[in-house]
């Protein structure tokens, strides 16, 4: 069964479109979409999946960062615990914020530590300066999606957890636009595979020629939280105006008709990959590989159950 995605933010020439079914047709969100500065105001209800915790920024966080909703699990394969957490950031400040780093204190009675998240948010597509790198950054009104995993030796005892902590740092960046180069997601359309559900579609470099592709797509369930996050690759050259059909791996099980859709890539023809020079590119690339290698541990586990 194939159904249409009612709700994508996408990568569509540098700019998070919020394209939803509604009666007016097409919402747009960001700085081409109405709206650039939003009012930080009260920190918003986050929705959790995790009932009646307290969510308290931290001294050192970036005022009009706020996570709106969470999503945090424990799986036990063969004894070991793997953490995961999906969570959605708003930016609801009057400035353009890269590089968006959240660290995450799971507490119980007494400020007692039980679990420690850390993650990158992926965010649309914007430059800054010259090169063939782009940064991930969120303009006033849009959204970012946050994932982690990791490993522990016990799971943590959820229903203690009384409050979530979090320090949230970016890289002020207001001279950034959007990437001019970045492609076009054509259509998104999610179908069933593999036991859960997976997103495909057709993404087109209309601005110009580029290569490394990545998307990540942040599925968002019935309860309007992030539920997983799915990927697909394109690491040869795109050239302008030519079309890559994409299908992410599946879900582990629930069905969505929402989604946060990214895409990282670089400008130009495929090369020798250039060496990243600002400091939270390469501790936001260390970061993603110790990731991916849980993730590979992961899928070993799951593999001989």
């Amino acid at each position: 069964m194939k159904t249409s995605l009612q709700l994508v933010m996408a990568v569509t020439l540098g700019t998070a479109l919020l394209a939803s079914a509604c009666e007016d047709g097409i919402a747009e969100s960001g700085p081409d979409g109405g709206g650039a500065v939003v009012d930080a105001g009260p920190p918003p209800t986050v929705n959790s999946n995790i009932p009646g915790i307290r969510w308290e920024p931290g001294g050192h966080s970036i005022p009009g960062l706020e996570i709106i909703s969470s999503t945090f699990t424990q799986e036990n394969l063969g004894g070991t615990v793997f953490n995961h957490w999906y969570a959605e950031v708003e930016n609801r400040s009057g400035s353009i914020q890269c590089f968006v780093h959240v660290v995450l204190d799971l507490e119980g009675d007494s400020l007692t530590p039980l679990v420690k998240l850390e993650s990158y948010a992926d965010a649309p597509a914007y430059k800054s300066g010259t090169g063939s790198t782009n940064m991930p950054c969120l303009a006033p009104g849009q959204h970012g999606g946050f994932y982690d995993i990791n490993e522990a030796s016990s799971e943590a005892p959820i229903d203690q957890i009384k409050r979530a902590s979090y320090d949230i740092d970016t890289l002020l960046s207001n001279d950034a636009v959007p990437s001019p180069l970045a492609p076009t997601v054509v259509s998104a359309i999610v179908f069933a595979k593999n036991n859960g559900w997976a997103l495909m579609g057709t993404v087109s470099a209309d601005a110009g020629t580029i290569y490394n592709l990545g998307m990540d797509v942040y599925t968002i369930g019935a309860s309007g939280r992030i539920t997983d996050r799915v990927s697909d690759f394109h690491l040869d050259t795109l050239f302008q105006n030519q079309r890559w059909l994409y299908e992410t791996n599946a879900t582990s099980g629930e069905n969505f008709n929402q989604a946060l859709q990214f895409i990282d890539f670089l400008d130009g023809v495929q090369s020798k990959p250039g060496v990243p020079v600002e400091p939270r590119a390469l501790a936001r690339a260390a970061f993603r590989q110790q990731r991916a290698q849980v993730e590979s541990r992961r899928a070993v586990l799951r593999a001989a159950e």
